[in-house]
């Protein structure tokens, strides 16, 4: 489905929980490279795939009940704060609509303007595991109340036989593997990826980027 150029920015949330088709995320990843509106955006929906993955089975399956007037009145207020949320509910589906808004609410509430959330970690350059690898990549880990974010920037250096499929993954310390992102590269550009895990930083063992078939290419210890 192609997105007009006008609504491109209304597709961060789609971005974060890999509704786009693949021609419109890798649309979208070239856009966000240049638009520091589209990074603080991503960066703000990041905790959104960890928080719905702890959402239990039973909770989405079961019949709906009223919310507690609190809550209702607390949901209306962070609707009204709330400008490009109407591709998310579509991603998610009916479903899980209850547990979006109240995802929705915690990430407003510790969002890009919340007093007292510390500034952005510094990237490091992560090491090169598989030898002649054709990509490299800087990566920055940031503590947040659901987990960790993982910011990272990655360029493609081989031939222009591409697209040539990655993904980014968290290795905790119990040797459990989460992947938190994958991405098609493409020659002589910069994509720039920010993911989400449900594990504390000092839980994890290392931040990989590996090929499709799982081999490690390139490492960062927290």
């Amino acid at each position: 489905m192609t997105t007009p150029f006008d609504d491109i920015h209304r597709d961060d949330a789609a971005y974060v929980l890999g509704a786009l088709s693949p021609a419109d995320r890798y649309r979208f990843e070239q856009h966000l490279a240049d638009c520091a509106r589209c990074q603080e955006s991503v960066r703000s929906f990041a905790g959104l795939p960890g928080l719905l993955s702890r959402v239990p089975v039973e909770q989405v399956t079961a019949e709906p009940a009223d919310p507690p007037p609190e809550l209702a009145a607390a949901l209306f207020a962070a609707a009204r704060r709330t400008r490009r949320r109407r591709r998310l509910a579509v991603a998610v589906g009916a479903a899980v609509a209850a547990a979006v808004c109240l995802v929705l609410a915690l990430v407003l509430a510790f969002g890009p303007g919340s007093a007292g959330r510390s500034p952005a970690p510094p990237a490091r350059a992560m090491t090169p595991v598989a030898q002649g690898a054709p990509v490299t990549a800087t990566a920055a880990l940031a503590d947040r109340p659901w987990g960790t974010d993982v910011t990272m920037r990655c360029r493609y250096h081989g031939a222009a036989g591409y697209p040539v499929d990655y993904t980014l993954v968290v290795v905790q310390r119990d040797g459990t593997v989460d992947q938190i992102s994958s991405w098609s590269a493409v020659p002589g550009t910069t994509t720039v990826l920010t993911g989400t895990t449900a594990t504390p930083r000092d839980a994890i063992r290392a931040v990989q980027v590996r090929t499709a078939d799982g081999t490690p290419v390139l490492s960062l210890a927290p």
